[in-house]
């Protein structure tokens, strides 16, 4: 797998034009915890490179109808239908397109992929939720150019911080704007796996070390055993300190001189135009609590395992 930098967009994927939702008050009940610290934030006009991708069937519609040739899904869940696994549920809310659920769809697949363990049910208003459910809006908010959504977990487990409920907001016309771009899978994919608590339940976690030259490290060892590996790096696995609120705490390190420079890695806090996903983002949900395929005897491994020809535009280098 290549990591060379791509053609950076120089596109925050969080503090410019999302806000995944981390969390400063919390209120617990009945072995859940509820987030309450979701919010927009302005976003860049979606122009710029990123390239065309293959339509889709259904894809080109105007965001009213969903396209032609598909049928639109209130509903959808991932992984293995015996509940078995990892589960994840969208409850698709406004207007969509066939395309733009696709991409949803895809990520959730994804992530059913590398996560292989069943994580403890809990209910929640009379529902038994099994693994994870999330409410994905597609609206109107501004149009193109301006606030692109919003998205985080909202509901999580108390004894493990692992997230239950969460949601996934967007501009219909931004998003329309991105999947021109080839670059709506990639975004949608990087947003939900923070609502899985990627980034966003770290500190809750106690995942992360703040150091004393301002720096901050991610210490799960799984993590940091892969990163060693992959990246013949025998530094502290760095996380983002720039980019404001949103950004920062919550990736890693995309450049500068506040750590070693994954640059076009998924989960740093920039997209750039050739996204690529590490063994070592696999192996920090190892360190979230989360069952995957990643193994300790072949740390780099995990990657080969996965399917990447759900994606059409090039999340994978």
């Amino acid at each position: 797998m290549s990591f060379n930098q791509s053609a950076s967009l120089a596109r925050f994927l969080d503090s410019d034009t999302f806000d995944f939702g981390r969390s400063d008050t919390v209120i617990g009940m009945n072995g859940l915890t509820f987030l309450d610290a979701l919010g927009a934030a302005k976003g860049g006009n979606g122009g710029g490179g990123g390239g065309g991708k293959p339509d889709k069937p259904g894809d080109g519609g105007d965001g009213g109808d969903g396209g032609t040739g598909g049928t639109l899904l209130g509903s959808y869940t991932s992984g293995s239908q015996d509940g078995t696994g990892f589960n994840v549920t969208i409850n698709f809310n406004g207007t969509w397109t066939e395309a733009l659920q696709q991409a949803f769809i895809d990520a959730a697949e994804l992530i059913s992929d590398f996560i292989t363990g069943d994580i403890t049910d809990v209910r929640y208003r009379g529902n038994s939720i099994d693994d994870i459910v999330i409410e994905a809006t597609l609206t109107d908010i501004d149009g193109a150019g301006g606030i692109l959504g919003q998205a985080g977990p909202t509901v999580i487990r108390s004894a493990t911080y692992l997230p239950a409920m969460g949601i996934m907001e967007f501009d219909i016309a931004d998003a329309e704007n991105y999947d021109m771009q080839g670059l709506f899978n990639d975004i949608v994919f990087h947003e939900m796996m923070h609502v899985i608590g990627f980034g966003t339940m770290w500190e809750m976690m106690g995942l992360v070390d703040f150091n004393e030259d301002g720096t901050q490290t991610f210490n799960g060892p799984n993590a940091n055993l892969t990163f060693d590996v992959e990246f013949s790096s025998s530094v502290l696995l760095a996380i983002e300190t720039e980019g404001g609120p949103g950004t920062a705490g919550g990736h890693w390190n995309e450049d500068g001189d506040d750590g070693f420079a994954f640059e076009n890695e998924i989960m740093t806090g920039f997209i750039d135009a050739g996204n690529v996903l590490s063994n070592t983002s696999i192996a920090a949900l190892e360190d979230m609590g989360y069952e995957t395929i990643w193994d300790a005897s072949d740390p780099t491994g995990a990657t080969d395992l996965i399917d990447t020809t759900i994606f059409t535009d090039g999340l994978f280098a």
